[in-house]
């Protein structure tokens, strides 16, 4: 199972080519060189990847690990869906 923050990476080398070596936890998403547009950009890249809805005046987390611990949050908050749950026996 892929985690929040090897999708989060993945994202933000493959549609923004930032280099992996600089993604640490604690670097400010500010200064990988993504501009304001970029940053609504990857909210809704966000919700697109791990099917969540963002609240309307979300903002963009601080850093990666902020950004990691934000997901987090929100997957656990959803409730199940039926397709994840065990099938019955009939």
């Amino acid at each position: 199972m892929t985690t929040t923050l090897e999708r989060l990476t993945r994202i933000l080398v493959d549609k923004y080519k930032v280099d992996p070596a600089r993604l640490t936890l604690d670097e400010p998403l500010a200064g990988l060189g993504i501009d304001s547009l970029g940053m609504v950009e990857l909210l809704f890249m966000i919700e697109d990847e791990f099917a969540v809805k963002l609240p309307s005046d979300a903002e963009t987390p601080p850093t990666l690990g902020a950004a990691v611990q934000y997901v987090d949050r929100l997957l656990a908050a959803q409730p199940p869906t039926t397709a994840a749950l065990p099938q019955q026996p009939a």
